[in-house]
């Protein structure tokens, strides 16, 4: 809790402007069985400046989804200077984070170097497909940090819905409902009979 509130500090220490940031969510398919692995990726765009933190909250449907595992990418970290990450899930949300710890001229130059321009992977997500059903993964908050002496900060980043169908979308109607359902066209029948 004690590096949210850092973290948090930070990001409103450095905010003079906000630009529009993308986190997307990219699942490996769209079409999952019960049981299969379900692969989301997070992935950063219109990056602004050289990024050094990000922060999310992801949810999802734990009764379809059982988290198994996050590991996070490489652009936010360099062999002599690493990374705080970590991550924790409760309760259908996923809060997970990585800071750079560089701040020095020369750790943000070569961090710069390992950062590609337009887009890169934050983290990859896998989950246990549990049972029949549409699950929903989107971001419920995330918040972008970038280089301390740049002018920006994104406080509030676009994101968007991504969705996993496991099993079969359409659903079987049980014998006693489809007799139910064709009743008042039997009787309709059998009236139209006597006549």
């Amino acid at each position: 809790m004690m590096f949210k509130t850092l973290f948090a500090a930070a990001a409103l220490f450095f905010a003079a402007q906000s630009q529009a940031t993308v986190i997307n969510i990219q699942l490996d398919k769209n079409q999952y069985e019960v049981g299969d692995t379900v692969k989301a990726e997070l992935w950063l765009s219109d990056i602004q400046d050289l990024v050094t933190g990000f922060d999310a909250s992801l949810l999802f449907n734990s009764n379809l989804l059982q988290l198994q595992n996050v590991s996070f990418g490489d652009f936010l970290s360099i062999p002599a200077v690493g990374s705080d990450r970590d991550f924790f899930a409760d309760n259908g949300e996923l809060t997970l984070w990585e800071l750079f710890f560089g701040f020095s001229t020369e750790d943000l130059t070569d961090l710069a170097a390992v950062q590609p321009g337009s887009n890169f992977r934050l983290a990859s997500i896998s989950f246990t497909a549990l049972k029949n059903g549409l699950a929903k993964l989107q971001l419920g908050s995330a918040s972008v940090v970038y280089e301390a002496s740049s002018p920006y900060i994104d406080m509030e980043v676009r994101s968007e819905l991504a969705q996993a169908q496991i099993g079969d979308q359409t659903t079987a109607v049980s014998a006693p409902a489809t007799a139910w359902l064709m009743l008042p066209a039997l009787l309709l029948m059998l009236r139209l009979r006597r006549r």
